[in-house]
């Protein structure tokens, strides 16, 4: 009796012993330089769905992913999504674009604009990131001009305000987040790219066609200055308000002093930069992500399947990660801890695929740390595509 209770006792004493290292070796997994921690993947009856743009909430929960007709939401504890906007959703002839979180994640806030009409016909939606239920539409309070093609929603810091990015010949509109009412306009003309200074007070606009960048002040409707040349894919205060970080891939990435507009230290512009594309190959539009303390920017290289993470403040690259598939879009979370990565799979025979990596950014620095090219600028980003 008492051997049966011996080997029982540790027969169950081997059972704990091997979980424990087979918790290890998952959390060792998962948290992988190599490897990206996760990969979302989309209901085999929606695998095509493409991934044109991200949001993370701010707390981190959740991901929003948009492509040409649908807008998913995915619960990042469990792996499950839920199609907020689509077929059988409504979404039907309809382009899901600019996403964006409120900052106390509330709502999820998209453009949907009609595939066949779109300047005659869109409407700004939002959703409850918890229920998923559908709140407002707040095109019914926005008034439609001809010509209009909307793209980009940012909230204010304060999530009292709503920038929307129409192409209006008259500026960028403000709409009041809570009455949905249109607050101001700033006549800044084709603007491509935004950002609110932590206090609310400066919306700074970028522009790629243009080459510019401005800075405006909100409460007087004024320009308070114009930089340019600057081609601007994405842009970004510091915390502190003082300075901006301006990236456009393969360009440049540039910081500047948001007081006197002048660079804080040298950038790139020049076109040369471009990675090559060969013959057969298409130029993909692929966007930067900077994160939310704007020191870390990630520059995606399309046919390399790498991202390529670089120090701000110093110029320098930090890490090289590389994606099992093409990337297309990028967003860090508000922690910083995550990169999501939104990529697709180009094939003769398939529509594009995509799926979204999600990697660990800590760990990818840090493994990256003792063999980074701590030399190695965006200005010495020149290699050809393969």
């Amino acid at each position: 009796m008492c051997r049966y209770r011996s080997e029982h006792r540790w027969s169950r004493l081997s059972l704990v012993v091997a979980l424990a290292f087979a918790t290890i070796a998952i959390s060792a997994r998962s948290v992988s330089a190599d490897e990206p921690v996760s990969v979302l993947e989309f209901p085999k009856d929606e695998a095509q769905e493409q991934v044109g743009e991200l949001a993370f909430s701010p707390n981190g929960r959740y991901l929003a992913s948009a492509g040409p007709f649908t807008l998913r939401m995915w619960d990042l504890d469990t792996g499950e999504s839920t199609l907020l906007f689509g077929s059988g959703r409504g979404g039907e002839g309809w382009l899901p674009s600019g996403i964006s979180f409120s900052p106390n994640g509330e709502r999820l806030a998209a453009f949907v604009a009609n595939a066949t009409n779109q300047t005659e016909e869109w409407k700004i939606l939002t959703w409850d990131p918890e229920t998923r239920n559908e709140q407002e539409n707040f095109a019914e309070h926005v008034s439609h001009k001809a010509g209009l093609t909307p793209r980009q929603l940012v909230f204010s810091p304060d999530g009292s305000l709503l920038t929307i990015d129409a192409h209006d010949p008259s500026g960028v509109m403000l709409v009041n987040a809570k009455s949905r009412n249109v607050a101001a306009t700033l006549p800044s003309i084709n603007a491509h790219s935004y950002a609110f200074s932590p206090d609310g007070k400066l919306l700074a606009v970028g522009s790629t066609g243009r080459k510019w960048f401005e800075i405006w002040d909100i409460q007087q409707q004024a320009l308070l200055r114009r930089i340019e040349p600057a081609v601007v894919d994405r842009i970004a205060f510091s915390p502190d308000g003082k300075q901006l970080v301006t990236c456009m891939p393969h360009l440049g990435l540039g910081l500047w002093d948001v007081k006197t507009g002048k660079p804080v230290r040298p950038h790139v512009t020049a076109a040369k930069n471009w990675p090559k594309v060969r013959p057969g190959q298409v130029r993909r539009h692929v966007s930067a992500a900077i994160s939310s303390d704007a020191k870390i920017v990630a520059v995606p290289d399309y046919y390399r399947h790498t991202i390529r993470l670089f120090d701000v403040e110093r110029g320098v690259r930090l890490a090289t990660i590389r994606t099992h598939q093409h990337p297309i879009s990028l967003v860090f979370s508000e922690d910083i801890k995550t990169l999501a990565v939104g990529t697709i799979t180009e094939s003769r025979n398939l529509s594009e695929v995509s799926g979204i990596e999600l990697w660990d950014i800590p760990a990818v620095v840090a493994s990256s740390a003792p063999h980074a090219h701590s030399r190695e600028s965006l200005e010495g980003n020149r290699a050809e595509n393969p």
